[in-house]
């Protein structure tokens, strides 16, 4: 079976493959497949929304089941934030996000992180996350385009960003939200589903009502779409990074990795 990613963040790309190469998960037969494509996002503080709306936008462009992912670090002393918007903060302020928090203020963290999977028909929601706290200040040179240099896991003294991709590997809600995915995508885990009878994942509307109950971490929106399938061999405007469609449409986008 391919499964195609879409992001054009390297670190993001480079930890699912190393994921996809574990033997269990090689097992499933999976072909991987990064698509290098800045898929638009949503500014909400509502991460799981967010997570629905880009892996909707994801299908649109390629036309064919995909995945997208998107993390969120949450300060306990400021419940709800940064939450998905730290990247854009983290541009904006770097580590100065450590002084959101005064003193005497809890620096418990949460990191959150959601895969979500589009297949025209269903997205469904796969959430990993690691409780830690907040680093007095940004320590490490790995993934620096985002919070990770400022975020210290539970039981360890070092920050993602002090870690590296294989000690980070080891408490990763990224991973732990892969490895939900792998288990409701791929096991005999019977979900619940929550149909909606008159939703459509259509081109001409990027809002749709969301009807959910979870089971086995998925989150089901209802619907079918208009049109037809293209086949798999040759996925509609794959791209190398450049944020381009194949037939040279530039497409609007906000800087970063995604």
């Amino acid at each position: 079976m391919k499964l195609y990613f879409l992001t054009t963040n390297k670190n993001k790309t480079a930890e699912a493959k190393a994921f996809f190469e574990q033997p269990d998960v090689k097992a499933h037969n999976i072909e991987f497949r990064a698509i290098g494509y800045d898929v638009q996002e949503i500014l909400d503080p509502d991460l799981k929304l967010v997570v629905e709306k880009k892996a909707l936008e994801a299908y649109r462009y390629l036309n064919q089941p995909c995945l997208i992912e998107k993390s969120g670090l949450y300060f306990k002393g400021l419940p709800e934030l940064p939450g998905p918007l730290g990247r854009i903060i983290w541009n904006a302020v770097g580590e100065r996000m450590c002084d959101f928090l005064r003193k005497g203020d809890t620096r418990l963290a949460t990191a959150r992180a959601i895969i979500g999977y589009c297949d025209g028909k269903r997205i469904r929601l796969y959430e990993g996350s690691t409780n830690g706290e907040v680093a007095e200040r940004a320590r490490g040179d790995y993934n620096r385009s985002t919070w990770d240099p400022i975020f210290i896991p539970e039981g360890d003294k070092q920050t993602y960003a002090e870690m590296g991709r294989e000690r980070k590997y080891k408490t990763s809600p990224v991973i732990k939200a892969w490895r939900k995915f792998i288990e409701g995508e791929f096991s005999n885990v019977t979900h619940t589903q929550t149909p909606v009878k008159t939703n459509k994942l259509s081109a001409e509307s990027s809002s749709f009502p969301s009807s959910s109950k979870t089971g086995g971490g998925g989150r089901w929106v209802g619907g079918a779409t208009k049109g037809k399938t293209k086949p798999v061999g040759s996925p509609a405007g794959a791209t190398q990074g450049q944020g381009k469609p194949a037939g040279g449409k530039k497409v609007s986008r906000t800087p970063g990795p995604r």
